[in-house]
């Protein structure tokens, strides 16, 4: 009954470059903590995720820059090699974290973490390795993808996919002595001439990872988006965006349900998030960019194998972003954003942004649930 939610803020006692700390806020059931710290340094953090595990802590990873910078300092290859990922984790009986880890110590760019849980608690987290410090990986400049397992403590990290010329997004799924990792690179088009975004997985059968294989070839529209949990069969099921359509896939069967097609008026979509409850459904989350921003939700009823039309879950005026969506054991979802607030002044020409955070929880059973006769 309990939830975590991170974000980064900046510190305005702070200098530029060394300001930007994690901050947290605890779930009880029905309100929100205050805004506590997990870092307090000069050191950048960024990109947090958290995870409860089986020893009843909340495990956290993030970026962490391994270098005190200034509002001068160039961004080189160089300095983006000193990019970590960094860990700690929560005790909810003393409400304190513990010291700041690193996960990974080397002379390569470490970056976007993300971290999936099994039903046994324990965690998984992935994230992209250049060694070059490229931002973006080429052929000349391979991306890679680190793998670490948490039970009761982290493992020692290894790689589970090598030489990736351009990696884009990044999913990870836990099972039962088995995990999966889905993500996109850009290929040439059959026809040789414009490159499309296709997706790849790599599976771990509790000792090694495989070689990659395609999810999609050659399929004439970018392929994004890819979110991964495992059904109640130890199954992974694999979500994504294939252009505008909401695609599903049992990646050990090869069922895939029947596509969604997105109405026009829901289009640039970004932030897609997706959790499943213990009965196996599934709510995807996800903001497009008819403006404001606005928030989507969409059920899979798995009895019926079909999607719910998106549907708006809140009537903002400002512009969500930075999504993040968690299911509790009673079927609650629980979000939390960035909602940034834009006031215009047409007389003198100026904009006023105000951001926040905005927490919430939508209750089962009311205003966002699908019935099918």
């Amino acid at each position: 009954g309990q939830g975590l939610l991170l974000w980064v803020q900046p510190d305005a006692t702070k200098a530029v470059g060394q300001a930007h700390e994690l901050l947290f806020s605890r779930w009880n059931g029905m309100n929100w903590s205050n805004p506590g710290k997990v870092t307090d340094d000069n050191l950048i953090d960024l990109q947090p995720q958290v995870q409860w595990a089986n020893d009843g802590k909340a495990v956290a990873v993030w970026e962490r820059y391994q270098a005190s910078l200034t509002a001068t300092t160039p961004l080189t290859n160089a300095l983006l090699q000193k990019t970590e990922i960094a860990t700690a984790h929560y005790d909810p009986t003393t409400g304190l974290w513990s010291p700041v880890t690193l996960l990974t110590e080397n002379l390569a760019l470490d970056m976007a973490p993300t971290l999936a849980r099994n039903r046994a608690g324990q965690l998984i987290a992935v994230w992209r390795q250049n060694a070059a410090g490229r931002l973006q990986g080429d052929a000349a400049h391979p991306d890679q993808i680190s793998a670490a397992f948490y039970d009761q403590g982290w493992q020692t990290s290894s790689l589970a996919v090598k030489e990736i010329p351009g990696l884009m997004e990044l999913a990870v799924g836990y099972g039962n002595n088995s995990a999966l990792v889905v993500y996109s690179q850009p290929l040439s088009a059959a026809n040789g001439v414009t490159p499309t975004v296709e997706l790849f997985s790599s599976r771990w059968n509790g000792s090694a990872w495989s070689a990659p294989t395609p999810v999609t070839n050659n399929s004439g529209v970018d392929q994004h988006s890819p979110q991964l949990v495992y059904n109640q069969a130890n199954e992974p099921i694999l979500v994504w965006l294939a252009g505008s359509q909401l695609q599903l896939r049992n990646l050990s069967t090869g069922v895939t349900a029947p596509a969604l097609a997105l109405p026009p008026t829901v289009s640039g979509v970004s932030g897609f998030t997706l959790v499943q409850d213990q009965a196996g459904n599934l709510a995807t989350v996800f903001t497009a960019q008819n403006y404001p921003y606005q928030l989507y939700l969409t059920y899979y009823d798995e009895a019926h194998k079909l999607w719910s039309n998106p549907t708006p879950l809140a009537d903002h005026t400002s512009v969500a972003r930075d999504l993040s969506a968690a299911m509790d054991a009673t079927g609650r979802l629980l979000l939390g954003y960035a909602l940034t607030e834009v006031a215009s002044n047409d007389d003198i020409s100026a904009t006023v942004i105000q951001s926040r955070i905005h927490r919430f929880a939508v209750e089962p059973g009311t205003q966002y649930m699908l019935a099918v006769d």
